[in-house]
């Protein structure tokens, strides 16, 4: 709990939420409806030793931030799975799944899937809601929509020119010789 009950929410405390709850900064302005302008002078505004202690302007975001803080399991389900959990989920449901195809069928380079799950490295904001949409409580419909999406991909992948993504290794299409 970063916000105390007995000062109003101050600039400072958005950027300490912002990092106590881990979220980026799309993630954040996503969660409170703000420009990226917006965000940029409030963060300004926060990091600035006077205006640090200031109360939050807008109301909205200051009752929508002592939300948060109260009840961060609260957050709207922005914040995706990671890969390896994604990919560990998929494979416990008796799934062949390579590592190599993982990543390729995410649209990344082949062994991106190899550093997120036994590295541990992150991976792109738009992996993550990927993962994100395709991600659900039960492993049925977490099957379902990888089986769906492998399909897309592929799908994507032979309209592009790439006659077979997952032998090919990459989302780069071949250069054919010239006649």
């Amino acid at each position: 709990m970063y916000i105390s009950n007995d000062t109003p929410v101050l600039n400072r405390h958005l950027l300490e939420l912002k990092s106590a709850l881990g979220l980026k900064t799309y993630q954040w302005m996503f969660v409170f409806g703000l420009t990226p302008t917006k965000w940029a002078k409030m963060a300004q505004d926060a990091r600035q030793a006077l205006l640090s202690q200031q109360m939050v302007r807008d109301p909205r975001i200051a009752l929508l931030a002592r939300w948060l803080d109260a009840y961060p399991d609260r957050l709207p389900n922005i914040i995706g799975p990671q890969p390896k959990m994604f990919y560990q989920a998929y494979c416990q449901a008796n799934r062949s799944l390579t590592l190599r195809e993982f990543s390729l069928l995410l649209g990344c380079h082949e062994t991106a899937g190899y550093r997120w799950v036994t590295k541990g490295s992150p991976a792109a904001p738009i992996v993550t809601n990927i993962l994100s949409i395709l991600c659900t409580d039960t492993t049925h419909t977490l099957v379902g929509n990888w089986i769906n999406w492998r399909s897309m991909a592929i799908e994507e992948a032979q309209l592009r020119g790439i006659p077979n993504l997952l032998f090919i290794g990459s989302w780069q299409a071949p250069i054919k010789a010239a006649a």
